[in-house]
């Protein structure tokens, strides 16, 4: 039997306290124990118990730890680490409010995105509203002044022109774009040797770019006894009769003659009128004697 420390042979001998292994190199006695027949259990069980230091016979052998734990009275399993219950559970009731709360701020900051979605979607419904509306009443009395003001210009107008021929019993008209002025009548015989009456007049263009002519701006009238005297043709040549037709430069003036026929010797009246008015508003009338 060897020694398990050095390996040297080990010398077995028979005391009064049982079997026991002596090894000389380590000074060390191991005790054997027979048990179920194998040696080898003897020498473990021996070394088991020799390897606490040496017990004299004064002394009292204390008992193993496992012996101890053997004879011990069972105890309840408990974990140092883990408070009591009723801390544990204070604790996981503010785990559980904390948590909560969590989860309610979560669902507050998913809902308020959309609730100010939704703020702003009607705040530019709204915003467009209100700019149609002031859109449509600034429409409504613009168009309301405009009315107004074009009523009260023309009748302004037409006071100043019905005014004009009311004091000059006269033609003696300026529209701005051009001026007509009577000169002078007299009677002849048109080409088929009926009486007719000429009546001459001052056409002067106004215009600062542009040239014009009479028959295009002027339109003269002649009536007697209620009916209109028709144009007729002189029976001799007159230059001012084809000054009518003749383009006049800016601020250029030229004397023109139309000519009517007559039915009797009473009086006629002329009456002159813007050609383009299409209110054929009487810019000026004169009443002259054929006799």
């Amino acid at each position: 039997m060897n020694c398990r420390t050095c390996g040297n042979e080990m010398e077995i001998r028979q005391t009064e306290a049982g079997r026991i292994a002596i090894c000389h190199h380590c000074r060390i006695k191991r005790k054997l124990v027979k048990k179920s027949g194998n040696p080898k259990s003897e020498v473990r069980n021996a070394e088991s118990n020799q390897s606490g230091p040496q017990k004299t016979d004064g002394q009292k052998a204390r008992p193993g730890k496992s012996e101890s734990r053997k004879n011990a009275a069972p105890r309840k399993q408990t974990y140092s680490n883990l408070p009591e219950k009723k801390i544990r559970r204070k604790s996981e009731k503010v785990v559980r409010q904390n948590y909560q709360q969590m989860l309610d701020a979560g669902d507050d900051a998913d809902r308020s995105p959309r609730r100010k979605q939704k703020k702003s979607g009607i705040g530019r419904i709204i915003s467009i509203l209100l700019v149609i509306i002031l859109l449509a009443v600034g429409a409504f009395f613009g168009f309301k002044y405009y009315q107004e003001y074009s009523a009260n210009h023309k009748q302004s107008s037409t006071g100043n022109k019905q005014s004009q021929t009311a004091q000059n019993d006269s033609i003696d008209i300026n529209t701005g774009d051009f001026s007509v002025e009577y000169i002078r009548h007299e009677t002849d015989t048109d080409a088929d040797g009926y009486p007719c009456l000429l009546v001459y007049y001052t056409y002067t263009n106004l215009r600062k770019d542009s040239s014009s002519s009479a028959i295009a701006d002027v339109y003269l009238t002649a009536s007697q006894n209620g009916s209109v005297c028709a144009d007729t043709t002189p029976a001799e040549t007159h230059e001012e009769v084809t000054n009518a037709t003749r383009e006049a430069e800016a601020n250029e003036s030229i004397t023109v003659c139309q000519v009517f026929s007559l039915a009797d010797t009473t009086d006629v009246t002329l009456n002159i009128y813007e050609l383009l008015d299409s209110s054929n508003t009487v810019l000026g009338e004169k009443v002259i004697s054929v006799e």
